[in-house]
């Protein structure tokens, strides 16, 4: 891209300076300034990758700059020449030496804000920008642009080039302080969003420790009632009754024992979790667990991917037939990688790519449960704080998510 723009650049230079015979050039001059912009906008929607609206809105606040440096650039010669600093030529080409070395000195003192712009506040911000919101955003950003435009028309037909001078300057500091404050509002709105977004986790995490709360509970009741049974057979001189109770009791105790799907209690316990919930919801389950002696590093993050993975495929198997309820699970080492591949048919996903692999932006609009797609968010935020990624993808009829965490798994 900078290649070709360079080799325009040489060739405007060649015009300019060889075809120019006066003023009546000056259209020429500023067409094949505006062919520069437009091949450069051109080739940066070919080469980047990314939605349309989000390089829509970089290309205006580009061009935006541009224009800011185009305006200051002649305001100012202007008003050097009616304050008789620069000399006023009659044949001068419309982008003499005085009006480059301007635009120049104007680049190096403008430059380092519209960095300070575009890295801490755009591009944090267009990150996280979707749908219609990227879309009512960019319309916004090119008004403001248009209004800058007719303003700095506006003030051309003003007398003094001083107070032109001063004017467009005052302009083109409100159009940076209006894109400061429009990025910086929608930024405080995302964050605000993510952190109710996080509190509904929160309260759904909440409600699954309840679950388990009751689980636990549950299961003393049964045991204190095992037990009852025991003294009461034993204090009835029953033995015979007694060892064929305990024998029973103790066939379940070891079916229940044998349920070992990795060494690792955290994964096993969340393992055994969703295994029983298979089983009770009729899921054809297929699962390979090889973590050998791995221990993980954190069992609350491996406890919010697995489970927000888990719990979905669930949700999505519970909208489907009986006969067509089936899961895949897949979990291995890679040297000191982890890798985690669980797969569950779905109904069919509107709006959605088939058979790409994304990452959580993609379901975000398709989710109809209260939490919204944040499941897959905050798996998102557990690989990336390990150094790895979630991918996620819809194809035939199968919902597909494979994560990879570098630094989460410790050898034993």
């Amino acid at each position: 891209m900078m290649i070709v723009l360079l080799v325009e650049a040489v060739v405007f230079a060649g015009v300019n300076a060889f075809s120019y015979d006066g003023k009546e050039k000056r259209l020429l001059m500023d067409g094949m300034m505006s062919a520069a912009i437009v091949l450069g906008a051109l080739m940066y929607f070919y080469m980047i990758e990314a939605e349309n609206y989000v390089k829509g809105i970089v290309v205006i606040i580009c061009i935006h700059y541009s224009s800011i440096l185009y305006f200051l650039g002649n305001f100012s010669l202007r008003t050097l020449r009616e304050l008789g600093i620069a000399r006023e030529a009659v044949h001068e080409m419309p982008y003499g030496i005085e009006y480059i070395l301007i635009s120049f000195g104007l680049l190096l003192i403008t430059y380092p804000f519209l960095c300070r712009l575009m890295v801490r506040h755009v591009r944090k911000t267009l990150v996280h920008m979707e749908g219609m919101m990227l879309k009512r955003e960019t319309g916004n950003v090119f008004v403001c642009f248009v209004v800058y435009i007719i303003g700095c028309v506006c003030l051309s037909f003003m007398k003094s080039n001083l107070q032109f001078l001063f004017a467009s300057i005052s302009l083109s500091f409100i159009s940076i302080l209006v894109y400061y404050m429009f990025f910086c509002e929608i930024n405080m709105m995302q964050e605000r969003n993510h952190m109710k977004e996080q509190l509904l986790l929160y309260g759904m995490e909440y409600r699954r420790i309840t679950e388990s709360i009751e689980a636990a509970r549950r299961m003393r009741h049964d045991i204190r009632q095992h037990l009852n049974i025991i003294s009461v057979l034993n204090g009835q001189g029953k033995s015979e009754e007694l060892a064929e109770y305990l024998k029973k009791y103790n066939a379940v105790y070891e079916k229940q024992s044998t349920c070992i799907y990795t060494e690792e209690p955290t994964v096993n316990g969340i393992l055994a979790y969703y295994v029983s919930l298979c089983e009770e919801k009729n899921v054809n389950l297929d699962m390979e667990i090889r973590l050998g002696n791995s221990s993980i590093s954190n069992p609350v993050d491996m406890t919010v991917v697995l489970g927000n993975c888990l719990e979905n495929a669930l949700t999505a198997l519970d909208r489907l037939p009986d006969k067509e309820r089936q899961m895949r699970i897949r979990m291995g080492m890679n040297g000191a990688a982890l890798l985690i591949s669980i797969e569950n048919r779905c109904a069919k996903i509107p709006g959605v790519d088939n058979g790409k692999f994304g990452d959580w932006t993609n379901f975000y609009q398709a989710r109809t449960s209260p939490a919204g797609g944040i499941g897959l968010r905050s798996v998102s935020d557990v690989a990336e704080k390990y150094g790895g990624m979630a991918q996620f993808r819809y194809k035939d009829g199968w919902f597909s998510s494979r994560i990879m965490m570098k630094d989460s798994v410790n050898s034993g």
